[in-house]
């Protein structure tokens, strides 16, 4: 529900700021809500809030439950035998690519 009893001021207000209306006046002569207040002279400037400022109410928060600590992982099992890294190949066995400046 969007008229909460228990809601605050600004949790209301924070609703309506995330709404955008697309819509028309069918006659320009037809307007319900009379002539819009001035414009704020703030509007536009540098740091200028542009919703209304209400109090924070400070709020009790919850410490979050402390979990163990994982077990570390166990060392992988090594089976069958260790074969050995080959030798790296002497450099006369490649084949030679000459370079860019020919």
């Amino acid at each position: 529900r969007l008229c909460d009893a228990r809601a605050s001021e600004q949790q209301l207000l924070s609703v309506m700021y995330g709404f955008t209306i697309v819509g028309y006046l069918p006659s320009p002569l037809w307007n319900p809500y009379g002539k819009p207040p001035p414009v704020s002279e703030s509007l536009g400037g540098v740091s200028a809030p542009f919703e209304p400022t209400l109090p924070v109410e400070p709020k009790p928060v919850r410490p979050a439950p402390s979990r163990p600590k994982p077990a570390p992982a166990p060392p992988p099992v090594v089976e069958g035998p260790i074969v050995p890294l080959p030798e790296p190949e002497s450099p006369g066995s490649y084949a030679r690519v000459p370079g860019p400046e020919g």
